[in-house]
């Protein structure tokens, strides 16, 4: 299965809301773990290689 950049970013932006929602409420360490995932999909995807590979 194929993920598109459409995708990731409708992630990112429903991300972003459940952050915004969290910081509100005061949840630092959620907040923190939301940021940490927007980060993670926000790094180019290497496809050709996995982890190991010699």
């Amino acid at each position: 299965m194929q993920t598109d950049n459409a995708d990731i970013e409708g992630v990112i932006k429903r991300l972003s809301e459940i952050l915004s929602i969290l910081d509100d409420k005061g949840h630092p360490i959620a907040a923190i773990k939301i940021e940490e995932a927007i980060n993670s999909l926000q790094q180019p995807l290497n496809t050709d290689e996995t982890p190991g590979d010699a």
